[in-house]
Parts: structure tokens; C-alpha cells; sequence
């Protein structure tokens, strides 16, 4: 059998395996392209870029010429960058993702023409305040980066004061506690209007630091680290 059965217990890793193969196949020929795709796959999605635009061409056509030999066609390409969409028109438009649209990427809403990151809060309100659910709501708030956690810990908070107050899952909370979950979840929908820069540090600069800081209470912890990055007189 020379192709990667799905729905198999294995097929996950045959796949990834696969891709490594193909790695170390052309990493004499091609090595920045074979390394991108050991360390830059996440299953089979990839996310990398580089220091200009003709680099990210070559990038594209080096690795997709890498993966085609195992049969891997790469489509939906995304990119902050119209003429890197530009040099894949001419595979066709399924394979490019329009810069007009919010993509994910590994399930962070990004918006490429303005190269930000946005948030999707749902707006449903809860037909019963229970700890079920509403540990059920704060869990479909998906922020790996932990860009919104200044606002989620409130919310993580709320349910820390339930337990405490030893609630069954299913038992309805107090009409007190309820008036701060209404609050917070109105206040929550303040996110969908945050518009985060992708990229954080100058298009060029002489060297980055990295600034951190962090504090805890008997509520919460939590840990900020800033990148300041320096070309000359200009800082960020």
C-alpha cells in the first residue's frame, strides 16, 4: 500500500512521517524549504513566511515542488502580501485564499489584507445560569495566545466563587452572582472590536529584547511579556 489510509489508527502519524521523509529526501538541494516543513507543519496545515517578498515566492514553489512528490498538493494559500497571492494565481482560485476574507489559522482569526487578529465572541445568552454552563461559555472563548486573558480571568474567577460556594453542576446560581455573569458577558462582546497586529517588531531593526513582568493574588496569576525591537532612532 503506498498511500495513507484516513480513519486509521496511524494516519496521523504515517502522514506526518511522511512529510519528514520527503524532508530529509531534499534537504541537501533545498534546506531552508525542508526545514520549514520539519518544524513548520502543524498536521497538515503550515504556517511560516520570510524576510521578503521574493523569498516567500521561492519558499512556495520550493516546497510545494518537495510535497508534490509524495502527492501532497497544497492548496489555500493566505498571505498579508498581494503579490505573493499575485505569483499563485495562475494554479487557480481554489487555491488561494482572498485577502478580503478571514482565514484561521490553527483556529486564530486572521485577517490578511490588514495582517491583524480578531476575535469571535458568540452572543448567545445562557437559558440557564448554571456552573455547567457557564464553564461551558468561557470554554468556547479559543485565545491560545492568551491575548484576551486580562478579560477571560474574570470570568474564570466567577466560577472559582461557585465552587466555592459548592453548587452542583446543575443547580440554577443566585440571582446575585447571575447579575455579574450578565455583566461580564455584555462587557465580553466588547472583543470582536479588538484588532491585533499579527506582526509585532519593526520591518528592520538592530536587535529585539524581550521585557517580562508578573504578579499573583489570591484570585489569580498571570505573567506579560512585551518585544521591543530597535533600528537606529526608531523603537517598538
Amino acid at each position: 500500500l503506498k498511500t495513507v489510509t484516513y480513519g486509521t489508527a496511524p494516519a496521523s502519524f504515517l502522514a506526518t512521517r511522511c512529510l519528514r521523509q520527503l524532508a530529509n529526501e531534499n534537504k541537501i538541494k533545498y534546506e531552508h524549504a525542508c526545514r520549514v516543513i520539519t518544524d513548520d507543519f502543524y498536521i497538515d496545515d503550515l504556517i511560516t513566511g520570510g524576510e521578503d517578498v521574493a523569498e516567500v515566492v521561492a519558499l512556495r514553489l520550493q516546497i510545494t515542488s518537495i510535497l508534490r512528490q509524495g502527492g501532497f498538493n497544497l492548496r489555500k494559500f493566505g498571505s498579508n502580501e498581494i503579490s505573493v497571492l499575485e505569483s499563485i494565481q495562475g494554479v487557480g482560485d481554489k487555491h488561494v485564499i482572498k485577502d478580503d476574507k478571514d482565514t484561521k489559522t490553527l483556529g486564530i482569526i486572521w485577517e490578511s489584507k490588514a495582517d491583524i487578529i480578531k476575535f469571535e465572541i458568540d452572543n448567545e445568552e445562557l437559558d440557564t445560569l448554571t456552573k455547567r454552563n457557564i464553564l461551558r461559555a468561557i470554554s468556547k472563548i479559543f485565545d491560545p495566545l492568551g491575548l484576551v486573558s486580562p478579560v477571560v480571568i474574570s470570568a474564570k474567577i466567577l466560577i472559582q466563587g461557585l465552587w466555592a460556594l459548592q453548587l452542583g453542576w446543575d443547580e440554577e446560581i443566585s440571582e446575585n452572582v447571575g447579575e455579574i455573569w450578565t455583566k461580564f458577558w455584555g462587557e465580553l462582546q466588547k472583543v470582536r472590536a479588538l484588532k491585533i497586529p499579527r506582526h509585532v517588531v519593526l520591518e528592520r531593526f538592530d536587535y529585539v529584547e524581550l521585557h517580562g513582568f508578573c504578579d499573583a493574588s489570591e484570585k489569580a496569576y498571570g505573567c506579560a511579556v512585551y518585544v521591543r525591537s530597535v533600528y537606529g532612532s526608531e523603537v517598538r
